[in-house]
């Protein structure tokens, strides 16, 4: 895809259809691959965590678990892929093979974003040279990880993700169990997306548009549960989804990421501040 054609759905509905790799039944094997681990005993998976950088309260890799507090947050557990988790949990993989066979599945789906991130990122550097670079510096580690999600069962029409914007700068979302991912610019305009196959939705997280231009708006987006997708009896659904941020990285507040910018005071925010 070329970056005018990027530029054109960004335009239209904030998000833009890039090519990827790996077709439904991979991505649907790596899936149940997940869901299989999330149904291991909750003192084993707790095994399966650790942070690269105390000081970032985002760089986190691993297993977590956020639960719903009254109404305000999304429940659901997730793993959080990066190959430093091979060899981070290397003794502990090698107890249960059905890890081992899930962190086989996540590398091949991880190299795959990365490949996918790297291409797109030659497009813009016709327009935006070093673009490539603060993604994949020299000095550093790359600040990337795969995503695995498993939304708890809900009500049909329940929100299972508020309406936000992702803190970072790239996201790519990879796939789903069911319909349910809907995108837009403002609460008034989300529309629910479909994948395709070997395709993935690339979606501009808070941050792109400083290392572009602020017509790379952000992807407003959240997700609804229809209970007759349910992925089964205990699993709402299911979703993968890549994240990259460049290694100067601004973060928002909570708050900043459920607002919608056409409510910010000032949009777009001074690129220094």
């Amino acid at each position: 895809m070329t970056l005018e054609q990027i530029k054109k759905e960004i335009a239209e509905r904030n998000y833009a259809d890039t090519e990827f790799g790996l077709g439904k039944e991979e991505l649907d094997t790596a899936a149940k691959e997940f869901i299989s681990f999330i149904d291991l005993p909750p003192e084993t998976k707790k095994e399966f965590y650790f942070k690269i950088d105390q000081n970032d309260r985002k760089a986190e890799l691993g297993y977590l678990n956020h639960k719903r507090e009254k109404g305000n947050t999304d429940s659901k557990e997730y793993f959080h892929y990066h190959p430093m988790v091979d060899e981070a949990f290397g003794e502990s993989v090698k107890k249960y093979s059905s890890v081992s066979s899930f962190f086989a599945a996540a590398q091949k789906i991880y190299n795959e974003a990365v490949f996918s991130l790297a291409e797109m990122l030659d497009e813009f550097e016709k327009e935006f040279p070093g673009i490539k670079k603060q993604f994949f510096p020299d000095d550093s580690y790359d600040h990337f990880f795969l995503r695995f999600l498993k939304y708890d069962n809900g009500g049909e029409g329940e929100f299972l993700a508020k309406a936000h914007y992702d803190n970072g700068s790239y996201t790519l979302a990879i796939a789903e169990s069911a319909p349910g991912l809907r995108i837009g610019k403002s609460d008034k305009d989300l529309k629910e997306v479909f994948h395709k196959n070997k395709s993935a939705l690339f979606m501009p997280a808070m941050d792109f548009w400083r290392i572009t231009t602020p017509e790379f708006t952000p992807a407003w987006h959240d997700v609804v549960q229809k209970s007759q997708n349910a992925y089964n009896k205990d699993v709402a659904r299911w979703a993968i989804v890549f994240f990259a941020d460049i290694s100067t990285i601004k973060r928002y507040t909570y708050e900043e990421a459920h607002t919608p910018i056409a409510y910010w005071p000032k949009w777009p925010r001074d690129p220094s501040a």
